[in-house]
């Protein structure tokens, strides 16, 4: 089972869907450029979300799904259009 982020490239809203298993979990998502840097952190709840493109700038990205207890879970690419 994998996270499924769509669709890629992102140029509105990113739709993240979370393995079944993880309904009543709340995740710290954490997306970072390529050198590392924190360019967003967003709470989301259950085992599917909707983020805005905001001002994410195109480029690639790192998109890190976060545990309760802290714990690195999913960790994905992420194209920006």
């Amino acid at each position: 089972s994998s996270l499924l982020l769509y669709p890629q490239p992102l140029t509105d809203k990113l739709n993240i869907s979370i393995p079944q298993g993880s309904e009543n979990y709340v995740w710290e998502v954490v997306i970072t450029d390529f050198a590392g840097r924190k360019v967003r952190t967003e709470q989301v709840e259950g085992n599917s979300a909707i983020l805005e493109r905001k001002d994410l700038k195109a480029g690639i990205y790192i998109l890190k799904l976060i545990n309760e207890e802290h714990h690195l879970v999913y960790k994905q690419k992420l194209v920006v259009k």
